[in-house]
């Protein structure tokens, strides 16, 4: 009596349950195996199954097609390009007959006055480039800019602003800004 309650014990205490894995299954009680790529289920949704049965994977929904701009609007539309200076702040980039207009997409910093009078002024932040080099900031002041094959160049009094391996080009008037040259 003592050797089967030693070996029911022991047969007890050793055996491991077979387990499945626990987790990753879709509404569908049903997974992709990682490794192999193959998507099957280990239960209905409704009701558990006792082995794992294979099925196709659902197709994802069919994408609409894009809504193309009537050539119309298009070209009424400003064209918006993206500038991030080496400062690291984002500019939309606008085109008139006058110019080019920089207008930050977030807050920036910069420092006034000097000394004890220093301050500092965060705000969305706005550059004129003219079409005759010149550059105009309300807080950076009167400026030159130039463009070239390394980027484009903003110089302010004390204060450089480069937009390196990045070109300012203008749809509606493709010589605005060629005299510009660095």
């Amino acid at each position: 009596m003592r050797i089967w309650l030693i070996a029911v014990t022991l047969s007890v205490g050793l055996s491991v349950p077979a387990m499945g894995h626990g987790g990753g299954l879709d509404a569908n009680g049903c997974h992709t195996n990682r490794k192999t790529g193959d998507y099957h289920c280990h239960r209905a949704p409704a009701s558990r199954l006792s082995e794992p049965i294979k099925t196709k994977r659902p197709s994802p929904a069919p994408r609409a097609a894009p809504l193309l701009t009537p050539p119309a609007a298009a070209k009424t539309k400003a064209v918006e390009v993206l500038l991030i200076s080496s400062e690291g702040h984002q500019y939309a980039t606008t085109c008139n007959k006058s110019g080019f207009t920089l207008k930050s997409k977030y807050p920036v910093s910069r420092f006034t006055g000097s000394g004890a009078g220093t301050d500092v002024v965060t705000k969305q932040e706005v550059i004129l480039l003219g079409r005759s080099c010149d550059a105009l900031n309300d807080n950076l002041g009167t400026g030159t800019w130039c463009a070239a094959n390394g980027g484009v160049s903003l110089s302010f009094d004390g204060h450089d602003i480069g937009f390196p391996r990045q070109e300012i080009t203008c749809d509606k008037n493709p010589d605005l800004g060629s005299a510009c040259g660095c």
